[in-house]
């Protein structure tokens, strides 16, 4: 059974394990297109980067209610469930991520989700293609159109958060 199967009724402590591996896995999937740095990015800096991102769609968007969707737990699940959810329909990633997954399951301290949400999103955003490798096999792919879907997803979660409509 892999742990897409469950998606997305996941338990916090699933949760927390599989975005952080998403996001480790978008940064090494990625090559050289984003800097291993951004997974420890706190939500005030990961504000700052999102919000030039996020006003291509709704130009009234500012900092701090983005870095206020990105410490509320809720939100922040929402956020993370989303991203996961396009991870998910990319048979590439959704594989490694699930690989990944089942070898730290047991092994890794669980980080919490509000400080991964912030990377998680971000690479989720920026990362354009991927090349990972699954088993034996290396596979590539884009990820810009599911990047687009999260950013509409985050950017109408901040818009009703927050009452800034574009």
């Amino acid at each position: 059974m892999s742990i897409w199967d469950q998606f997305p009724n996941y338990s916090t402590d699933e949760l927390n394990l599989l975005t952080a591996v998403a996001a480790e896995t978008l940064a090494d999937s990625a090559g050289s297109q984003i800097g291993a740095d951004v997974l420890r990015i706190s939500p005030m800096a990961a504000a700052r980067e999102l919000e030039p991102i996020l006003r291509e769609q709704n130009p009234n968007v500012n900092r701090e209610a983005i870095q206020e969707i990105l410490e509320d737990r809720d939100q922040g699940s929402k956020i993370a469930l989303r991203v996961l959810d396009e991870i998910r329909q990319t048979p590439a990633l959704a594989e490694k991520v699930a690989e990944e997954y089942e070898n730290r399951r047991h092994a890794m301290a669980v980080p919490l989700l509000l400080l991964l949400v912030a990377p998680v999103v971000i690479l989720a955003m920026r990362v354009k293609s991927f090349r990972v490798k699954v088993g034996k096999n290396e596979a590539s792919g884009t990820f810009e159109k599911s990047g687009e879907e999260v950013k509409t997803f985050v950017s109408g979660l901040v818009s009703s958060a927050t009452g800034l409509v574009p």
